[in-house]
């Protein structure tokens, strides 16, 4: 009975990790150039925020893989947000040296 409550318990972590888990983002932390791979995840947009929430830069319809640049950013970390089709929100963190 053990082993069925811990797979319910795994079950129960929802989408947003499991999805978030297929995304690869280097190099982090990054001098200028991020790629970002969406792998088999259908992306409506992404969107680029600074620590303050400012948005920087916005894709519509990303392909799989995306190139991100902070290259004339400042120093200090970053927030990827990923729109999925199917409504979820996926928040990735990068920093920028």
């Amino acid at each position: 009975a053990s082993g069925m409550s811990a797979m319910q318990f795994y079950n129960s972590i929802g989408v947003e990790e499991d999805l978030a888990s297929m995304i690869g983002l280097y190099p982090n932390p990054t001098t200028g150039q991020v790629m970002l791979e969406l792998g088999a995840i259908e992306t409506e947009r992404i969107v680029l925020q600074d620590a303050l929430g400012l948005t920087l830069m916005v894709k519509e319809a990303p392909g799989a893989q995306v190139q991100i640049d902070l290259e004339n950013e400042a120093s200090g970390m970053y927030f990827i947000r990923v729109y999925t089709k199917t409504g979820e929100v996926l928040s990735l963190n990068v920093a920028k040296q």
